[in-house]
């Protein structure tokens, strides 16, 4: 089973704004701490990137392509 989840994001720098959804896995593996996350759409201007400590549950990131920073909104 997986759920349908949007991520609000906003560059830190240029303040680039856009909505980004991803898949994540809500099976038994995920309550062990295992994530199975995938992108379902991305917004112009933003990637989504992997590295060690990133922002959406350790899994990966999403960053401004222009100004290669993450843009994941916090709250």
């Amino acid at each position: 089973m997986s759920e349908k989840v949007q991520i609000k994001l906003k560059c830190p720098v240029c303040g680039r704004v856009g909505t980004a959804y991803v898949r994540e896995s809500s099976d038994y593996g995920w309550m062990r701490g295992d994530r199975d996350v995938s992108v379902v759409s991305m917004p112009e201007g933003f990637v989504a990137v992997h590295r060690e400590g990133s922002s959406w549950n350790g899994a990966f990131d999403i960053d401004c392509t222009e100004d290669g920073v993450s843009a994941i909104a916090r709250a």
